[in-house]
């Protein structure tokens, strides 16, 4: 995923809505001591809701929709 991509969350897909977000930005993040992996990739996605949410999903928790150029 890169800044200006389109994405929808898995969670909200399960539960029937539809809700698109914008991504603003990406970066690497360190996991737990405890997890399988050693790094992560956390993207900041604002929504296209009432207010424009904005906050950090990890990159799994997430599908792109469309794909910025």
């Amino acid at each position: 995923m890169k800044r200006g991509d389109l994405v929808v969350a898995h969670y909200d897909e399960e539960r029937g809505l539809k809700c698109i977000g914008l991504v603003l930005e990406t970066r690497r993040a360190e996991v737990r001591k405890y997890s399988k992996t050693d790094m992560q990739i956390d993207i900041k996605v604002m929504w296209s809701s009432r207010h424009s949410p904005i906050g950090w999903w990890r990159e799994d928790q997430l599908r792109i929709v469309s794909e910025s150029r």
